[in-house]
């Protein structure tokens, strides 16, 4: 299913770039760090961070960047005291649109917003030796929306670089009562201009 998905991303933007071949477009992917943090009785707490990967494509209207992305986010969580380990891995199909800072001559600075919908995931844990796995599915998930800030590096007129941090905001799972799970993570992309 997440193969197809993604076979699908990559053939509507090859679809779209040929019918708007007027308009300038630039593909990215590259690594996504990711981490959910969550509320606790104690106070927030954050999971180490868990790689995961990226793919898009977007076009720059003015000084305004307008791109979508499919992001694979999580994050990992060890608790030694009891030998615990968990893990989680939540595939987004997100849209952004964002503001374009020229800073130096290939230098841009980048803020702006993401809006994003899980397409389910996995959840893993490990105790004593004893491990399993749970299917997460997408009626389990609210809409992540959240701010998007970075730097990008051209290093010719088609091939560049992107550092970027996402901040987010709402609670990921659904009437979650003990904890409000929200996403966070780097990613390091390169981008090719079409």
């Amino acid at each position: 299913m997440k193969i197809k998905l993604i076979t699908i991303i990559i053939v509507l933007g090859i679809f779209t770039t040929c019918l708007f071949a007027q308009y300038d477009f630039t593909v990215s992917g590259g690594v996504h760090l990711g981490n959910i943090g969550y509320d606790t009785e104690s106070g927030f707490r954050d999971t180490s961070p868990r790689p995961g990967a990226t793919i898009g494509i977007e076009t720059l209207k003015g000084p305004f960047i307008i791109g979508a992305a499919f992001v694979r986010r999580g994050g990992n969580l060890e608790i030694s005291s009891i030998n615990y380990s968990e893990s989680i891995s939540l595939d987004y199909l997100t849209a952004y649109l964002l503001f374009n800072i020229p800073i130096i001559d290939d230098l841009n600075g980048l803020f702006g917003c993401q809006i994003g919908d899980c397409m389910g995931g996995t959840f893993t844990y490990e105790q004593d030796g004893d491990s399993g796995s749970v299917t997460i599915y997408t009626n389990t998930f609210n809409i992540d929306y959240g701010l998007l800030f970075g730097v990008d590096y051209m290093l010719n007129s088609r091939l560049g670089t992107r550092v970027s941090y996402y901040s987010g905001y709402a609670g990921v799972f659904k009437n979650s009562v003990s904890s409000n799970f929200s996403n966070s993570g780097i990613s390091i992309c390169l981008l090719f201009k079409i």
